[in-house]
């Protein structure tokens, strides 16, 4: 019970005592007002201590949800800033998904991160079961930059890193889960890439990636708003908002 509530509910035992004593006095029209006005008070005070109670409720679920649910994965982009990597007499620039570990504050670390892509292409699907990833990193000094590859991580609170959704090469598009050997080339045509983000301890991500591969000499590959959804997150969203 707040302060300003214990205050009232003194008021309140104030106005019933004078209401008594008026009563006492033969001056039963004023105690009968005051005796609405105490009831009325106290029903506000009665609300009052609702609300509290409900806020607090809810402070409270929110935190075991919180330890309950720990860290996950999110969703931050797509891009190519991973620079351009050497592959047979050329040069290729890796389309890389950004995903990031969601807990900024609380020093979770999430282990194992895995993607797994399948490509949806018409009557035409491919899966990627362990997507490639590229991390960088740099020292306490920021000045050192180390970058590996692998097809599973482990993403620090607070941090970003990539995996990567395809290859291009001299404008042609290719599937491959390393930087090296190429497994499909993307067609021209609407694609949709389904996307499934794991790791041992968070909540995973899941959601898709559409694009066009442009017919002609450019051969552009535009992309769609990409959806992700971390789990049943929106549901308790609405639940929430309830």
């Amino acid at each position: 019970m707040g302060k300003k509530s214990s205050g009232g509910l003194g008021v309140v035992i104030a106005v019933l005592a004078l209401a008594q004593r008026l009563g006492g006095y033969q001056n039963k029209p004023l105690a009968i007002l005051l005796v609405v006005a105490a009831s009325l008070s106290f029903a506000w005070l009665i609300w009052l201590w609702a609300q509290d109670a409900i806020v607090s409720w809810r402070g409270r679920s929110s935190a075991r949800n919180l330890g309950a649910n720990r860290a996950g994965l999110v969703y931050r982009g797509i891009g190519s800033n991973r620079g351009s990597w050497s592959r047979g007499s050329g040069m290729c620039v890796p389309c890389m998904v950004q995903v990031g570990n969601s807990q900024p504050e609380e020093e979770i670390t999430l282990n194992n991160v895995t993607a797994r892509i399948e490509y949806i292409h018409a009557r035409d699907r491919f899966t990627i079961r362990e997507a490639l990833w590229i991390t960088v990193r740099r020292d306490q000094t920021g000045l050192n930059v180390s970058t590996e590859q692998g097809q599973r991580i482990f993403l620090a609170a607070n941090e970003t890193q990539c995996f990567m959704l395809f290859l291009e090469q001299d404008r042609h598009y290719w599937i491959s889960d390393n930087l090296i050997d190429v497994e499909k080339e993307l067609q021209p045509g609407k694609w949709t890439a389904q996307l499934s983000v794991t790791a041992d301890n968070g909540k995973p991500l899941k959601g898709k990636i559409s694009f066009t591969v442009v017919p002609g000499p450019d051969r552009k590959l535009v992309f769609k708003e990409p959806a992700f959804s971390p789990g049943l997150g929106w549901l308790r969203r609405v639940l929430a908002i309830r």
